[in-house]
């Protein structure tokens, strides 16, 4: 027997089943519409109808409109807050549930076959409300979804992402505030536990996602990878790897692929087991150019490139007392089996070459010192502070203090210093702090600093973006630097400054001397770069026949593979479909494009062609993306045979960032209060933050 309807408007409305689908069906205009659940679009059709008898009927019945139900009396004993809505009745309003209307949420199968969410217990669920509905007083308006309810289905993805996207704890879930602000926007929506968002939802986004990633990798013929360790607050050890490549449309693709705990040490061996572990488990393997890393020895020792082939052969060792002592003898102790070619990081490596002329500068080392001291004075000083805020004129002071982790913070704190110089001074005298008052030698000394090591934080950012290729600027931008500090000597600095520059260039020239004349991967990035290609300012004439090589030999092993891939056939004997000027015309101007384009027959000669196609063309701007430049000879069918070659360069990031990126992100997620995060659970949340 179906139960009594209770509200009012059902008395200008029919209940209409259809296959097991209500309708209900409006008796003075007939309209027919599929049933939400609750009586609000009944009410609404009444009221806001363009027909008078609609509207007539409605204001008979509007004072009957049932009342909201009753809230739960609290248990706790805790008197109701001053700020909620019913702190001065006992009667709930109409936008919330019972307290524990979340109990009834459809539970999640923690198998991985099975879909996120069990439609199977939709039918129990809505007949457990149906059963107590009479004892908890739910009305119809205010019934949950049912758990195969598409509407539900979609909330609970949204909130999952929510909570990955923007680091929130799991236990969100289960906080009964957030519970409140739910229900004001949806009565109808139910809450997962904890439980059922840990096991479930996010397991299920994170394979979709990975899915969905590996069927991307699947497509690509080259990828690069960054990897880096760290230590979370539980003193838990991690590595974290990231996957980079073009895609099909020559855009820069940047992706992470596993966060793994270590309960081993991080020794070389080791770290080149498990990193070997994730590539195969991606099926990436074989696919992989170059790791990009910091300078740390053991993560270094992983990836080294080609090393018992390049010891032997001394092509990229100089010293052979080194290779045969010390080198060859190590990797065969430790038996690493990696063979990828390894990039040092850009910016991690710029930056020791700054921290080396700053710190070994003794006389600018006291000068910092000094500006470190009035930094920190501001910070620990609240009264100094709202003094300091008085004076800029009700904007609040931003002295930033150095930190010896992050790059370029020498610059930044003195930046901070010197748009403020007046202020400080002022605030640092109206507190009676005169030893704390930097003289002006050693403002003019900031200042000069700032301008020298401006050019270094400009850098370190523009390479250390993971969306656009940045290793084809890396040689550019050394022989850049190297050109402003020459240039700034002739500058009326200081000898404090004067001893700083000479310092920067001898670092550079001595830390970057292979990255310019001998890695591999920057000079035939920069040759194929349209705006530096062999400009003598960039590439020496003998890094420039390096890379010459390199890409001629790269053009020779693609047109080999080639022709191994083509079956030579028998054709056939067809009788021309054209008189004899066109067919004529025709198949010369097919053999004069495939010359163009380096498809001729010559391997040599199409190999020439390209190189002095591609050369013969004008250098771009700074600003330009080379990606495009090469995209578009792809879509016109220009320098075809060069793509495979940018495509194995470019896809190499200059910077190991993208891993370092997520040190603050799982800052963010393992923190004092989720410190006891499963090392599974933070691998997918990671993972979903940063793809999801």
């Amino acid at each position: 027997m179906p139960k009594r309807k209770s509200s009012v408007v059902w008395d200008y409305f029919e209940d209409v089943v259809v296959e097991d689908t209500r309708f209900w069906r409006c008796m003075l205009c007939k309209e027919t519409r599929e049933f939400g659940g609750n009586t609000s679009n009944l009410w609404s059709h009444l009221e806001h109808s363009k027909y008078s008898l609609h509207v007539e009927s409605f204001n008979l019945i509007k004072d009957k409109r049932q009342a909201p139900r009753n809230k739960r009396p609290r248990t706790d004993g805790r008197p109701p807050r001053l700020l909620d809505a019913d702190s001065d009745t006992e009667e709930n309003d109409d936008l919330s549930n019972a307290t524990d209307t979340t109990r009834n949420e459809p539970t999640l199968s923690p198998n991985e076959d099975e879909p996120i969410i069990d439609a199977s217990s939709s039918t129990s669920t809505c007949t457990s409300i149906t059963s107590n509905s009479s004892s908890s007083n739910i009305d119809l308006g205010n019934m949950p979804y049912s758990s195969s309810s598409v509407k539900l289905k979609a909330f609970f993805v949204a909130l999952a992402l929510y909570i990955a996207r923007n680091m929130q704890p799991l236990s969100l879930t289960e906080n009964p505030h957030f519970a409140d602000l739910i229900r004001h926007i949806d009565p109808r929506l139910t809450l997962p536990s904890r439980g059922t968002m840990t096991h479930s939802i996010l397991p299920q986004l994170y394979r979709d996602a990975k899915g969905k990633l590996m069927r991307a990798l699947t497509k690509v013929k080259y990828v690069a990878l960054t990897a880096d360790c760290w230590t979370s607050l539980s003193n838990d050890g991690y590595m974290t790897v990231t996957v980079h490549y073009l895609s099909e449309q020559f855009k820069m693709v940047s992706r992470v692929l596993n966060t793994i705990t270590f309960s081993e040490r991080h020794t070389a061996k080791n770290l080149a087991k498990e990193l070997r572990t994730i590539v195969n488990n991606w099926g990436i393997i074989d696919k992989i150019v170059a790791v990009v890393t910091d300078n740390a020895l053991n993560i270094v020792n992983v990836v080294f490139l080609k090393f018992l082939k390049d010891c032997t052969s001394r092509k990229r060792v100089g010293n052979p007392s080194i290779v045969n002592c010390v080198i060859k003898p190590y990797f065969q102790a430790v038996n690493v089996e990696n063979n990828w070619r390894h990039v040092n990081c850009f910016a991690h490596t710029l930056s020791l070459a700054v921290k080396d002329a700053i710190h070994k500068n003794v006389d600018f080392a006291v000068i910092l010192e000094r500006a470190r001291n009035v930094v920190t004075y501001f910070h620990q000083s609240a009264i100094a502070t709202a003094t300091l805020n008085d004076l800029c004129k009700g904007a609040k002071s931003k002295l930033q203090q150095e930190v010896s982790t992050r790059w370029n913070s020498t610059y930044i704190m003195i930046k901070s210093l010197l748009s403020l110089k007046t202020e400080v001074d002022k605030a640092l005298k109206a507190m009676d702090r005169l030893d704390l008052v930097l003289t002006d030698m050693e403002w003019a000394t900031l200042a000069g600093a700032a301008i020298i090591l401006k050019p270094f934080d400009d850098v370190t950012t523009d390479l250390s973006s993971q969306y656009y290729p940045s290793i084809s600027k890396v040689i550019p931008s050394i022989k850049i630097l190297l050109h402003s500090l020459t240039s700034m000597i002739t500058t009326e600095f200081n000898p404090v400054l004067k001893t700083m520059l000479s310092a920067l260039q001898n670092n550079l020239t001595r830390r970057f001397i292979h990255t310019t004349e001998q890695s591999t991967a920057h000079m035939v990035s920069t040759y194929l770069d349209p705006r530096f290609k062999k400009d003598e300012l960039y590439l020496s004439s003998g890094a420039a026949e390096k890379a010459e090589n390199r890409i001629e030999s790269e053009l020779r092993e693609s047109r080999r593979r080639m022709n191994q891939r083509a079956t030579p056939t028998t054709a056939p004997i067809v009788l021309p479909q054209q008189n004899l000027f066109s067919s004529f015309h025709n198949q010369r101007v097919a053999t004069v494009n495939a010359q163009r384009s380096g498809e001729s027959s010559t391997p040599t000669c199409g190999i020439i062609v390209n190189m002095r196609d591609y050369l013969s063309r004008p250098c771009l701007s700074w600003e330009s993306d080379p990606l495009s430049f090469w995209y578009q000879q792809k879509r016109t069918g220009c320098l075809i045979p060069f793509l495979d070659v940018v495509s194995l360069f470019f896809s190499i990031p200059a910077t190991s960032v993208p891993s370092e990126m997520l040190f603050s992100a799982a800052g963010e997620l393992i923190s004092d209060k989720r410190s006891r995060l499963s090392p599974h659970m933070v691998d997918i949340l990671l993972f979903l933050n940063r793809n999801g």
